[in-house]
C-alpha cells in the first residue's frame, strides 16, 4: 500500500475537503440566525454554558501554572474574625468586652 494513497481522503483530494469545509463554513452565520429565531432559549443556554466552560477552562489553566499557596480555614477564619473586629467600632468593642 503506498503512502499517497493512505494520505488522500476516500473522496476526492485535500484542496476539494478544504473547499467544502470553506462553502459549508459561508452558510453559518445563516443557520445560526435561523437557530437563535427559533430556539432563542435554547441559544442562551448553550452560549451561557459555553461561557462557563470556557471559565473554568481559564482558571484551571490559571492556576496550573500559577498555583496558589497552601491555605487553612483557620486562615480563613482569622482573616475572617480579623475582618469583623475592624469594621466594628471602637466603643461597641468596648461595650461587647466588658459584658
Amino acid at each position: 500500500m503506498s503512502t499517497s494513497r493512505i494520505s488522500q481522503p476516500a473522496n476526492g483530494t485535500w484542496s476539494q475537503r478544504v473547499e467544502d469545509i470553506q462553502q459549508s463554513v459561508q452558510h453559518v452565520p445563516e443557520h445560526m440566525s435561523e437557530c437563535v429565531e427559533e430556539r432563542p432559549l435554547m441559544s442562551v443556554l448553550a452560549l451561557f454554558g459555553a461561557g462557563i466552560v470556557a471559565g473554568v477552562g481559564a482558571v484551571s489553566l490559571y492556576y496550573s501554572m500559577n498555583p496558589a499557596p497552601e491555605r487553612t480555614y483557620e486562615t480563613y477564619a482569622r482573616r475572617f474574625t480579623d475582618a469583623i473586629r475592624e469594621a466594628i467600632p471602637q466603643n461597641m468593642q468596648n461595650m461587647m468586652s466588658s459584658r
